[in-house]
């Protein structure tokens, strides 16, 4: 009975910061929409005659925004090896969900774990060091993470195929994309 009474301490946890997570995401968006929108709204309108003399297809730039400050500074915490607890088991649960991570998540950052996040910085373009760090942990719950996946792989090639059924592949190696990325390969233009 208490291990439910846990499990379920832990499911309310992982809520929680999942929706404090998605809130700073979605606060950032919507100050950098605003900040958009007063600079537009503080561009004068052009007259009646600068817009005749200006064809309506040809675009306008628009000016850029001033920076501006954001009034609610968002706060990522950093995780790395050694670290332990829920943060670590909601990195964890989202890397497994990607197919970087094998196993259940135990809120226990260790080697592994350090292993699938180089591998999913490897693949997302970011700089290659097994930390949970402002930048990964926003690009690893913003909706664009690029899942791992099995590619194939032709000796001597200099691409990487995504399809096992792709006309220039016979007989291949089948690697983790991460390591193709790696490597230093690109994805075959046939397979995109």
């Amino acid at each position: 009975m208490r291990t439910r009474t846990r499990l379920n301490w832990r499911l309310i946890i992982f809520s929680v910061v999942m929706v404090l997570v998605t809130a700073g995401v979605v606060t950032w968006m919507i100050l950098d929409r605003r900040a958009a929108d007063l600079a537009a709204m503080s561009t004068p309108a052009p007259s009646a005659e600068a817009s005749a003399a200006v064809p309506s297809s040809t675009p306008r730039p628009s000016p850029s925004p001033e920076p501006t400050e954001s009034p609610v500074p968002t706060v990522y915490p950093t995780v790395r090896k050694g670290d332990r607890g829920d943060l670590v088991m909601i990195i964890q649960q989202r890397l497994i969900n990607l197919g970087y991570l094998t196993g259940r998540a135990d809120g226990d950052f260790g080697s592994r774990t350090q292993q699938a996040l180089k591998d999913y910085q490897a693949v997302q373009g970011l700089d290659e060091d097994g930390i949970a760090g402002p930048k990964t942990m926003i690009h690893l719950f913003d909706g664009s993470s690029i899942p791992q996946a099995t590619v194939y792989l032709m000796p001597g090639d200099t691409v990487y195929h995504t399809k096992p059924y792709c006309p220039l592949v016979r007989d291949p190696e089948e690697i983790r994309l991460s390591d193709a990325v790696r490597r230093g390969l690109a994805e075959c233009p046939e397979c995109r």
